[in-house]
């Protein structure tokens, strides 16, 4: 059950989706409802913690190892005489491999943004429209900050404003 401060004392709680009413904000502010801060019982953000600390080790072990490729193969390239389709194959493989060091830097930024919000209490509200993201959602992707629906219209924007 919700206590008087607006917070849960167990997962069982925060997994079965008992949180705060939706109806309970009077109006759509930039920082979400003090009562809806800190919702999150203190087992659960161990856990997405614990998720992100993974994670994190996952890209930046995945970083290194992409830098070191990288560097072989211009080094390479350097080496080997070949003609201009060898070239090319090696600067398009860099330039992918590049690409998929700057998708790691990306979501350890995510992440990053994600630990300002626990931080600050008001992680599992979504960013758009201060309502709670679903729990569903944040276990399957901690680092999510907007709820199902806001995502998905921002997604349709980005899809229409990219044609």
């Amino acid at each position: 059950m919700e206590a008087k401060d607006g917070t849960f004392h167990d997962d069982a709680q925060w997994l079965a989706g008992e949180r705060p009413a939706a109806g309970a904000q009077a109006e759509a502010v930039e920082r979400p409802p003090a009562r809806w801060r800190a919702t999150m019982p203190e087992r659960a953000l161990a856990r997405l913690r614990r998720q992100l600390e993974v994670r994190e080790r996952e890209l930046w072990m995945k970083i290194v190892d992409e830098r070191s490729r990288v560097q072989d193969e211009a080094q390479s390239q350097q080496d080997s005489v070949g003609d201009l389709v060898d070239q090319a194959f090696v600067t398009t493989q860099v330039t992918m491999e590049r690409d998929l060091i700057d998708r790691c830097m990306s979501q350890l930024d995510e992440i990053a943004r994600t630990r300002d919000r626990i931080a600050n209490g008001e992680i599992g509200i979504c960013i758009d429209c201060h309502e709670p993201i679903e729990n569903g959602r944040l276990q399957v992707n901690p680092v999510a900050s907007r709820c199902t629906e806001c995502q998905m219209v921002r997604e349709k924007e980005a899809w229409i404003n990219a044609r």
